[in-house]
């Protein structure tokens, strides 16, 4: 028995001092420690995450809902209800988060409505800790005063948008500007008879053209530059007017646009011309000439629509044309003109002549008319004309084939 008992205390020191397999035991009780810790991260960015989204939910719902605080009386029940339903709906149903909106709080002096909420999530790491969720309070405000607001909508009419995507661009404009000048949404064009609009609401619009149509009804605006007399309208790269067939002069201009329209048995569909920089970018009023608006006149195009430049005579026009003089010296009484000759050319554009060095007639091109005289006995003088084919863009540019087409 005492041989047996010692073997024991033996046995029982030698356990003591073995150090083998201590880390299994100490890391068994630490592991669950050591995993909830590291869950914890992902736990943490998952919350953030879903913390961000209900923020940017609920400044969006504290946007929409900040007009609602200029009611009478103002409902801060049905605030808080529409601000709920727009939290949920933005937050959708990804990582089970749950949302509720706790607080609303209206300022209608200061123009300000702050709203409050609250999200939880379950935890997938935590929870081996005893902790099931994580919480996250969330709060927005938005604030606008009862002051002056200007809104500038820039909207695209290019070609691109013709058809259904330019009536929806329609519905959408309307729809935004009944509900800046009338706080009314779902309206579209159609404004209630009686409704009085918001007199500290000012809207410009930027369209993607350098022409904009403002209607017919204003054709007798003072701000409208019939006679053309600013600088844009005597621009004749703009309008496309040319007198003189160079386009290294400039066209001075002016052309009433009243008189062009007449004359081309046209009216004038509402249409202007962007103004002249830097106008064009500013909100300068149009109360001198030249700040106003050039009505559009629509010149000759290249291809064959109505007003295509074929379709002008141009019968009012000058001709353009070259004339050389030759001189000959004759003998004999002018039987014999075969002597020494000289040549001179002369220009002729939109009834001007000028004198030129060296020779202007076409290739391949045949004399209009020749005529000959003999100034004396012993000179002999002959006179080609030839016509100069105007270029298309020449063609384009005559103002005097406007003339009289009725």
């Amino acid at each position: 028995m005492l041989r047996v008992m010692y073997r024991f205390l033996a046995l029982a020191s030698r356990f003591t001092r073995d150090e083998r397999g201590a880390f299994a035991v100490v890391f068994g009780l630490m592991a669950i420690v050591l995993i909830a810790l590291g869950g914890a991260v992902v736990d943490y960015v998952a919350l953030q995450q879903a913390k961000s989204r209900a923020q940017v939910a609920l400044d969006a719902a504290a946007l929409a809902l900040q007009p609602l605080i200029f009611n009478e009386p103002v409902n801060e029940a049905d605030i808080m209800s529409k601000a709920q339903d727009l939290l949920r709906d933005r937050i959708g149903t990804d990582f089970d988060v749950a949302s509720e909106v706790t607080d609303v709080q209206v300022n209608v002096d200061a123009g300000a409505l702050a709203i409050d909420a609250e999200i939880s999530m379950p935890t997938m790491f935590v929870t081996l800790v005893g902790v099931d969720q994580l919480n996250a309070h969330l709060r927005s405000q938005a604030t606008r005063r009862m002051l002056d607001v200007e809104v500038v909508m820039v909207l695209d009419n290019s070609g691109s948008m013709s058809g259904t995507p330019m009536n929806n661009l329609k519905t959408a404009a309307c729809n935004a500007v009944n509900i800046l000048f009338f706080d009314r949404d779902g309206l579209g064009c159609y404004v209630p008879a009686g409704a009085t609009a918001n007199p500290n609401v000012r809207i410009g619009i930027v369209p993607f053209t350098s022409l904009v149509n403002i209607g017919t009804q204003f054709s007798n605006a003072l701000w409208l530059d019939w006679k053309s007399e600013s600088h844009l309208a005597a621009m004749g790269y703009i309008p496309n007017f040319d007198d003189d067939d160079d386009d290294t002069t400039p066209f001075t201009g002016p052309v009433d646009r009243r008189t062009l329209f007449s004359e081309t048995n046209t009216s004038w569909q509402g249409c202007v011309e962007a103004r002249i920089s830097p106008y064009d970018t500013t909100d300068d009023p149009p109360d001198m000439v030249s700040r106003h608006f050039v009505p559009l006149f629509s010149p000759d195009t290249y291809n064959t629509n109505n007003n295509y430049i074929s379709n002008d005579s141009g019968s009012a026009c000058f001709a353009k044309t070259c004339t050389q003089v030759v001189q000959r010296s004759c003998s004999g009484n002018k039987t014999n003109c075969n002597g020494p000759q000289s040549y001179s050319y002369t220009k002729s554009v939109a009834g001007v002549s000028t004198a030129v060095a060296t020779s202007c007639i076409p290739s391949g091109a045949s004399a209009a008319s020749t005529t000959t005289t003999y100034p004396n006995n012993s000179t002999q003088v002959i006179t080609r004309v030839y016509n100069i084919p105007l270029t298309n863009r020449e063609r384009q540019d005559r103002l005097c084939k406007y003339e009289g087409k009725t």
